[in-house]
């Protein structure tokens, strides 16, 4: 098995990008952020391209190491260039910009992004496949067969590929309880888990409440006991935001 690494789920924001430039080459090793892009206002193919190039530009803080890319969230049947859709095209784009970037797929992706994963597995940097917690809550013997389908699909053995099991947000003991069981029974499923190259499991917290208490502030509370206050000019405070996503 794999050494372990710190996976943070980043959803773009500058702040993130910022706390990338600003870890040590030694911690670095150590460290493979899972980047999602974030769509732009519009679905048409020149915003979707504006949006995945100005990622990228962001992302050169993280040339020379690697990174997971996740474009999931923008429109898969748009092609931004003959026969490469939004997730061929990010990748490429990355590996212009010296970044190592492994391409994030799903079992529900539509084909054109199963294609463009396969057609940059050449760079050494494998595939990723993320499930989430539909996929997970499926019977185990259907989502292993599924998985190896997949895995057919995209011409790549486990050991080339990095399966990440997204629990999502999970707030309170018996919703972590639940996400232990659901991690559990996916793995006994999967024939050799070891194979794989790397086993990540995802997870993430929100607080539950996040109310106004005066003009300009904001009250985060758990259970109903005031835990911070922040002054924000009006929008929702760091403390009040998900805390990001980990494994």
């Amino acid at each position: 098995m794999p050494e372990p690494v710190y996976l943070p789920v980043l959803k773009g924001r500058q702040g993130e990008f910022n706390a990338l430039a600003d870890i040590q080459p030694l911690t670095r090793r150590a460290v493979v952020p899972l980047v999602e892009i974030v769509p732009g206002p519009l679905d048409d193919a020149s915003t979707v391209r504006a949006t995945v190039e100005k990622t990228v530009r962001k992302l050169k803080v993280w040339a020379g190491s690697r990174l997971l890319l996740d474009a999931s969230w923008l429109p898969d049947e748009i092609e931004l260039l003959d026969g490469v859709g939004v997730l061929g095209y990010a990748i490429a784009a990355a590996a212009r910009a010296g970044i190592d970037s492994t391409p994030v797929v799903r079992l529900n992706d539509a084909e054109p992004a199963h294609r463009n994963a396969r057609l940059h597995v050449e760079s050494g940097n494998g595939i990723a496949v993320r499930l989430d917690v539909e996929d997970m809550d499926e019977d185990p013997e259907d989502l292993a067969e599924a998985l190896r389908t997949l895995l057919r699909r995209l011409g790549r053995t486990p050991a080339e590929v990095d399966l990440l099991l997204d629990l999502g947000a999970v707030d309170g003991d018996v919703a972590v309880r639940a996400g232990v069981r659901m991690v559990r029974d996916v793995l006994h499923a999967l024939p050799e888990p070891e194979l794989w190259r790397g086993l990540v499991v995802l997870s993430g917290a929100f607080r539950p409440t996040c109310r106004p208490c005066s003009p300009g502030r904001w009250v985060s509370c758990r259970a109903g006991t005031r835990c911070s206050t922040t002054t924000c000019g009006g929008v929702r405070c760091r403390a009040c935001r998900p805390s990001g996503t980990t494994p």
